[in-house]
Order: structure tokens, then sequence, then C-alpha cells
């Protein structure tokens, strides 16, 4: 399990400035990203059923030489093969967070070791690709607990790697934006799992909270969930985490004051949700 607080989020979401990135440029990168990416999900879903009856034709003497094939040409892909598989209902195994932690983090630390390679940036969106994929399909096999754990794992990389990546305000956008849609789904199959429905409204609140702090606009869509979808007891926590923020704001105005100004809004709407 994974924990995020506004301490976590305002120490690895420097300002623009700091990082050395135009903020305009970097909201319109992210706001392109939003627009390609219910493009991008319809794209792959048709390209996934295309590729999974192609797969379902296939004799098992088959498959295993296409994997050996695939690995020759992808061998920083021979990691998937030791994770669980995606199952109907929950998984036989415990998701090993540590080996998809690394292969991200192999990933990034190369990617700013070779920062003039795009090659690198490439492996690296290749690597985020199959693990939000791994977390998808956990979500879609309705075993909530392997997916937000994925989530989890992937929200945390992309907050930590945002800034640190060249070209990284175009990678981790939809890796978050994914993440969004991700926990979403498993906040409604948690059902009466209280600590897996906090595990989720806390990922997003992180979201939220980068996207302020980073002036990233990506988060814009967490205010609804945070305030419609969860009980009013968790409301009331979520109001604890908003007040903690506020209070870990830095002592300087222009974006903070769009930051206070933001979660003041928030904890107004968690409050008069509290009371109806």
């Amino acid at each position: 399990m994974l924990i995020f607080s506004p301490s976590f989020v305002n120490s690895n979401a420097f300002s623009l400035d700091e990082r050395g990135l135009d903020a305009s440029k970097s909201r319109l990168a992210i706001f392109n990203t939003g627009n390609r990416y219910e493009e991008s999900q319809k794209s792959m879903s048709k390209k996934n059923d295309n590729s999974e009856q192609e797969l379902q034709q296939r004799e098992k003497t088959e498959l295993i030489a296409i994997i050996k094939l695939m690995l020759q040409q992808q061998p920083d892909l021979a990691w998937v093969l030791q994770t669980p598989l995606p199952t109907t209902g929950k998984s036989a195994m415990p998701i090993n967070t540590a080996l998809y932690s690394s292969q991200i983090e192999t990933a990034v630390a190369a990617s700013i070791k070779h920062d003039r390679d795009r090659s690198y940036r490439e492996t690296l969106k290749n690597t985020l690709a199959a693990i939000q994929s791994m977390a998808d399909t956990f979500a879609s096999k309705e075993d909530y607990a392997a997916a937000l754990t994925i989530y989890e794992i992937l929200t945390t990389a992309a907050i930590r790697s945002f800034f640190a990546v060249e070209t990284g305000y175009l990678i981790f956008p939809t890796v978050l934006l994914h993440c969004i849609d991700g926990l979403d789904t498993c906040f409604a199959g948690a059902e009466e799992d209280r600590q897996m429905r906090q595990r989720v409204l806390k990922a997003l609140f992180a979201i939220y909270s980068f996207s302020l702090a980073s002036s990233m606009d990506l988060g814009e869509d967490i205010p609804d969930l945070l305030i419609g979808n969860p009980t009013p007891e968790e409301r009331q926590v979520i109001a604890g985490w908003v007040r903690d923020a506020l209070v870990q704001l830095p002592d300087k105005a222009g974006v903070a004051d769009e930051q206070s100004r933001k979660y003041r809004t928030l904890l107004h709407q968690l409050e008069k949700e509290g009371l109806e």
C-alpha cells in the first residue's frame, strides 16, 4: 500500500521555473494530451480486440514461439513473465510492487541519463503503457485490489518523475489521466471495502494536489469524484486532507494563492455536501 500526503506532493512537484519549463507550453501540451486521450483509448481498445482474437486462434506451441520472438525484439519486457496473470476474481498471487516500481525506475533513470536520446523515452512510454494495460486488465477481471495497487504505483512514479524526465510533461499527463479513470473504476468496484476506497481517494487527492502545485490542470474532474462518490464519513476525511494541504502551502503569492483558492473551494463543497 502506498501512502500519499500533501508533503509527498509538495516535495516532488516543484515550480515550473525551478525546472526550467515554460508553464504555458506545458499546459498546452496537457490540453492536447487530454484531447488525444479518448481517441488513443478507442484506438488501443480496437487493436487489443483484434490481437486477442488472433492469439486465441493459435496453439500453445505457437504462442510460446511468438513470445520468444517478441522478447528477442523487446528483451526489456522479460519482467512481464514474472507477474501474476489477471483472472476473474481475486489474484492467486500477490502483486509484486517492487517489480513494477523497479521497471519504471530503471526506465526513468535511463531516460534521464540519456536525455538526448529519444529511444530511451520511447522505452519509458512503452514500459508505462505495459503496466497500465496490466492494471486495466485486472480491473476488467474485477480484481480491483490488484488493479488499485498498480494504479498507485503509476501515480507515485508519474508525480515523482514528472519534471525529472525531458519532455515528461508529454509523457506523464496521459499516465495520470489514465490513472484517474482506473481509480474511479476501482472505487466503484470496492463498494464495501473501506480501506480500498480510502486508498483510491488518497491517490486521487495526490493527483489533484500535484495538479495544483505544478499548475498542470490535470485534475479538473477530480473534485467531482471527491465530492459526489464518497460517503459523508469519507468526505470528512478528505476535508482533513485539504486542511492539512492548506497549512503546508508555501508562504508566497502567485501559485500558492491560486492553490489556496481551489483548496478552499473544494473544502467548502465538501462541508456543504456533508450537511445535506
